[in-house]
């Protein structure tokens, strides 16, 4: 009597163990032996192995990645969540958004007093100008941050002035400081425009990293226009708009910074790198001037409106 049996396999947690490692290390091991120049028999048919198994394993986990990675990372969700702090991060996106920028305001003070020690010691204006520009990002950040609570996490009291104000009173005078900030943030930059034209100073990466600096600066980009897309479909807090225009004005910047980087490492000498990065640079401070303009100008517009609401609303409790 013939019985047909289906045999099924079923990747299990062990062969995952064992196929990560060896994906890992056979791909090490081609690097290793493309570099090494030994005329050997021997190595050419360990290399064609060592070839043959990174292709294999690096197909097989690919497909288990894109197999169990959704479980995978809900599994990991759903045990970092556990935690409550975490949880509300994923919970909040106000929240999440006041978190990192508080990363991005302790880093940016980092490079605020970086920049300075070596403007200073150095006498340099490049370097002085950088520290002004990262300072401006600071204040424009730190604004918010502190305006959301003490370590971005709980509320503090307001000031005086204040005291009377709604929240969404508050947060677009916010915003339009903000705005204020966005316009004067070209100023520091010009100065480090003037500084290439003049002595053709430039965001120097060397060799290889600016392709890996060309792939940071366009996800910045994007990310940021992504994250200002997402702001105003999953908030009606103005602070976080405000966060999200400061980190794509920040971002605009990188782009600059790539390009001086590119006409340095690979610039021909008989092209005015100078002038190019000059005109790019000022499209930077054009973008970032008109976006400070308009958040100016539509807070300012809404805190009238608002004025006016509060106003009528509260003549109509009166009567």
């Amino acid at each position: 009597m013939n019985k047909n049996h289906n045999h099924k396999f079923d990747i299990k947690g062990w062969h995952l163990a064992i196929l990560y490692p060896l994906t890992i290390l056979s791909i090490v091991g081609s690097l290793v032996l493309l570099t090494i120049n030994i005329d050997s028999n021997w190595v050419d048919i360990a290399s064609y192995i060592v070839f043959c198994i990174a292709a294999l394993s690096l197909g097989l986990s690919i497909y288990t990645f894109v197999k169990f990675g959704p479980t995978i990372a809900k599994n990991i969700e759903k045990w970092l969540r556990k935690n409550a702090f975490i949880d509300r991060l994923f919970a909040h996106y106000d929240f999440r958004t006041i978190v990192f920028n508080t990363i991005n305001f302790i880093i940016n003070i980092g490079y605020v007093v970086f920049n300075a020690i070596i403007g200073i010691v150095s006498k340099s204006v490049w370097y002085g100008s950088l520290a002004a520009y990262y300072l401006i990002l600071t204040i424009m950040r730190g604004v918010i941050v502190m305006y959301h609570g003490k370590n971005a996490l709980l509320k503090i009291k307001r000031p005086e002035e204040y005291e009377s104000m709604s929240d969404k009173q508050v947060e677009l005078r916010l915003y339009r400081l903000n705005g204020v900030l966005l316009i004067l943030l070209p100023i520091a930059l010009s100065f480090v425009i003037l500084d290439m034209v003049q002595n053709g100073s430039a965001f120097v990466k060397w060799g290889w990293t600016v392709f890996g600096f060309a792939a940071i600066a366009f996800y910045k980009v994007i990310a940021s226009i992504v994250q200002i897309i997402k702001s105003r479909k999953k908030s009606e807090d103005y602070t976080i708009y405000g966060l999200r225009n400061i980190g794509f004005a920040a971002a605009l910047v990188t782009i600059l910074s790539l390009q001086t980087s590119l006409l340095h490492s690979f610039g021909s000498t008989d092209f005015n790198s100078a002038y190019a990065n000059a005109a790019t640079g000022a499209g930077v401070c054009a973008v970032t001037a008109i976006m400070g303009a308009i958040m100016i100008i539509g807070s300012s517009k809404k805190i009238k409106l608002l004025n006016i609401e509060e106003k009528e609303h509260q003549n109509t409790n009166e009567q």
